[in-house]
């Protein structure tokens, strides 16, 4: 997630495309007039068809990986509540310190049919990244595929309900099964209540300026959505609802990379930081190309 990418002080300078604009390319900026306000749905709408993109993918046949989150537990063969480098009871992104949450299993649930990434103000023994003990002011939830699924090209679709309140930085992501950073693709990253949001892509090496694809007004981010993201050889294709928000055809990844889902928390800039809410994540759908 875009955690790293503040940490390491990636520029972040292309094009930026909006919600029922045309399609943005890494080689094409549009102007920043913004969209009508839209109010988010209480519950999952239909999954929106997907539109005939020219180098994209359509997800047709049977998924290859799907987790719809039946029963009461996590499936632990499929999914860690950590980063799959560090300690599974608790950890967090020491990469960026702009980061105040700690990650804890208990606050990653199942149930209804869902998955539930909690953010909690409430006091957390955690460690420093050399190990040292620290106290958080907040805990919350995250998962990884890493465990059990990871996968090269194809096109991903996550049903998700995105939190609004102040001061979560909520992300739907893929990272390289190898550890390697760059690349990073995020599908949606939202920081706050409508403070920012949109789809990223963070692409090897560090020194070359990421792509992104911002959703506006910000706060369209938030609710229940369908995210989107067609990954071939030559193209990366990102959808929210349906509608294409960042197409990029240059430094594509070639390597397995894995899922990441997360609420971390950060200081938002006036208002405060509430570190309440949830991302329920309805299903998540893998097709290979």
């Amino acid at each position: 997630m875009g955690r790293w990418k503040l940490a390491l002080g990636v520029l972040i300078v292309l094009a930026i495309a909006f919600w029922d604009f045309r399609p943005t390319s890494q080689s094409a900026a549009t102007g920043t007039t913004s969209a009508p306000t839209t109010t988010a749905s209480p519950s999952p709408s239909p999954t929106p068809s997907v539109p005939a993109v020219p180098g994209a993918l359509k997800p047709v046949g049977t998924p290859e990986f799907t987790a719809d989150f039946a029963g009461a537990t996590l499936d632990r063969s499929v999914w860690d509540t950590c980063y799959p480098w560090l300690s599974q009871q608790g950890c967090q992104n020491f990469g960026n310190t702009e980061e105040t949450e700690w990650y804890l299993p208990s606050q990653v649930k199942v149930g209804g049919g869902t998955l539930q990434l909690v953010a909690q103000r409430r006091r957390t023994a955690g460690t420093t990244a050399s190990g040292s003990p620290k106290e958080f002011d907040c805990r919350s939830g995250m998962v990884t595929s890493h465990p059990g699924f990871n996968f090269e090209y194809g096109y991903v679709q996550v049903v998700a309900r995105i939190p609004a309140n102040n001061g979560l930085w909520s992300a739907v992501w893929l990272a390289a099964s190898n550890y390697q950073w760059p690349p990073e693709m995020d599908m949606i990253e939202e920081w706050g209540d409508g403070y920012h949001a949109g789809s990223f892509f963070h692409a090897y090496p560090r020194t070359v300026s990421s792509y992104k694809g911002l959703i506006l007004p910000y706060v369209r981010a938030t609710g229940w959505h369908t995210f989107a993201l067609s990954w071939t050889k030559h193209q990366l294709t990102f959808f929210m609802d349906g509608k294409v928000t960042l197409v990029v055809h240059s430094r594509i990844p070639h390597l397995k990379m894995y899922l990441i889902a997360d609420v971390a928390d950060f200081e938002p800039i006036g208002g405060a930081n509430q570190c309440s809410g949830t991302m329920i994540i309805k299903s998540i759908q893998v097709w290979k190309r």
